[in-house]
Order: structure tokens, then C-alpha cells, then sequence
């Protein structure tokens, strides 16, 4: 498989909350600085808590989002921008969180959903490079984990013929196998029967050859008469 370097854009965090509670905005923007600090597991948590007192914070679900993917949660990333991808949001913004939700299933190796992700954050900015070029490499990627999976099936199928094979050439070495046993068993049967007839023929031979002997032998008698 054809290997080559690619680079994801994961869009920028968005950091405008003006319909939000002082205290909700400031743990958002506390998210922020933590998350332009790469410290994206406090950003998590900072996140979570003006989620937390504001379940409707859209600009903190996303960034929340983003602080997921930074540490490789794709999972739990594309969990939150689903979430979002119907939200009563402007279509720029909504075209970010398609696009980042892309990038989330393309490191899972979803590369279907990513396509489509791509595509739903185009028809939404048509202009956007970024997705574009992401997009191009999500399609080679899938193209590639197509053939691998042709070739992986195409040796599993031969290994599973060859065990088949395999198989069946045991079966039939076991078969010939026992039907040499068996007819080693009947030899061995029809010698020892014969063995034993001729024991028996030998004995009554023997028997016979006796008798007339003892048939032929004259009777002893005294030729001297005495006077």
C-alpha cells in the first residue's frame, strides 16, 4: 500500500459567547488560554464546566470538541460535533464543525463518514481549500483500505482453501490408512485359520499314518513246537 505524509487542518476554536452568563463565558474563556497553551485536558475540564452550567453553549461544546481531539479522543471528539451538526448555528460555523468531524472519523479510519462529513461541510462553504484538500486525502486513504481489504480477503479465501486441501488430504491419508489395517487384519485372520486347518490335516494325518501301522504289523506267534 502506497504510503504518503498528509496533514488534517483542524479548524480554530470558536471564542464569541455574547448571549452567555458572565460566569459561564469566563470558564469558556479559561478554556481558551489553557487550550492555546496546548494544555487541552484542563481545557477539557474547563469546557465541561460552563457546559455544565449551560447544557445550550454551542462556542463551548465545539472548543470542547476540539480540546477532545487534541489528546486523541477521537471517539468522544465526532460524540460532540455530532451533537452540534444540527444546531441553530450560521452556516460558516456549522461548515467548521463538519469539517473538524471529518477529520475525527478519518483518524478513526471511518474514511466513509469522513467523506461525508467533508461533503455536508462543503455544500456548506463551497470555497474552503482546507476541506477540500482533506477531502482528497480521506478518498485516497479509502481507496487504499479497499484494496487492502481485497488483498486480505483474497488470502484469507487461499489459506482457507489450502487448510481444505489440507484437510481433505489427511482424511483421505487416515481412510487409506484404515483400510490397509483392515486388510492386514483379514490376511492375518485367513493365515491363522489356515495355519490351524493344517494343524488339525497335519494331526489327523498323523492319526491315520498310526493306525495302519499298527494294522499291518503281523501278530507274533511261536514257530517251535516242542516235543
Amino acid at each position: 500500500m502506497t504510503c504518503f505524509r498528509y496533514i488534517l487542518i483542524l479548524l480554530a476554536s470558536l471564542s464569541v459567547y455574547p448571549a452567555f452568563s458572565q460566569k459561564e463565558r469566563k470558564m469558556a474563556r479559561e478554556g481558551n488560554r489553557l487550550y492555546e497553551k496546548k494544555e487541552y485536558l484542563k481545557a477539557e475540564t474547563e469546557y465541561n464546566k460552563a457546559i455544565n452550567e449551560n447544557k445550550n453553549f454551542p462556542e463551548a461544546l465545539y472548543n470542547l470538541g476540539n480540546a477532545l481531539y487534541k489528546q486523541g479522543k477521537y471517539d468522544k471528539a465526532a460524540s460532540v460535533y455530532e451533537s452540534l451538526c444540527e444546531a441553530p448555528l450560521d452556516k460558516k460555523t456549522r461548515a467548521k464543525i463538519y469539517h473538524n468531524l471529518g477529520n475525527a472519523y478519518f483518524n478513526m479510519k471511518k474514511y466513509p463518514e469522513s467523506i461525508q462529513s467533508y461533503i455536508h461541510s462543503l455544500k456548506l462553504n463551497p470555497n474552503d481549500t482546507e476541506t477540500k484538500t482533506n477531502l482528497a486525502i480521506a478518498k485516497q486513504f479509502l481507496q487504499q483500505q479497499q484494496q487492502q481489504q481485497q488483498q486480505n480477503n483474497q488470502q484469507q479465501n487461499n489459506q482457507q482453501q489450502q487448510q481444505q486441501q489440507q484437510q481433505e488430504q489427511n482424511q483421505q491419508k487416515n481412510e487409506n490408512k484404515q483400510q490397509q489395517q483392515q486388510q492386514q487384519q483379514q490376511q492375518l485372520s485367513k493365515e491363522d485359520a489356515q495355519r490351524m486347518l493344517n494343524a488339525v490335516q497335519d494331526e489327523e494325518k498323523e492319526t491315520q499314518k498310526k493306525v495302519k501301522q499298527q494294522q499291518v504289523q503281523p501278530a507274533r506267534y511261536q514257530t517251535d513246537k516242542n516235543w
